[in-house]
């Protein structure tokens, strides 16, 4: 292969996951508009937002040149893959302690300082 073609190769390669990126992110954005409660929208960005990135992010390291940008693109992607399920689930943990129950479902949530759960 020419270079040329390597380079619109890559350029393609990018294009392609970027987009996938976006629309990932996309979806992400139309599931806290249409969620009905604040846990499917966490799942919702939490699992759009982990995978979206992760996208975009090899999108960028597609189209970089430099090696060490690339590692750094690859350790950003570890770290949002390390810590967004956390993130997500200490706001979930704060959210159920301060008596935030689900909308929706047979389930009910147990309320802090009650006992009981399903009705």
């Amino acid at each position: 292969m020419t270079p040329d073609n390597i380079a619109t190769a890559r350029l393609a390669a990018a294009l392609l996951f970027g987009a996938a990126g976006l629309l990932t992110l996309l979806t992400s954005a139309l599931g806290l508009l249409r969620f009905p409660d604040f846990y499917t929208r966490a799942h919702a960005t939490l699992a759009a937002e982990t995978v979206g990135a992760g996208f975009v992010l090899i999108a960028l390291a597609a189209v970089a040149w430099d090696v060490a940008f690339t590692l750094r693109l690859g350790l950003l992607g570890i770290v949002i893959a390390a810590l967004a399920p956390a993130r997500v689930h200490a706001l979930a943990v704060g959210a159920h302690g301060g008596g935030l129950a689900p909308v929706i479902g047979p389930y009910a949530a147990p309320q802090p300082g009650r006992a009981g759960g399903s009705p």
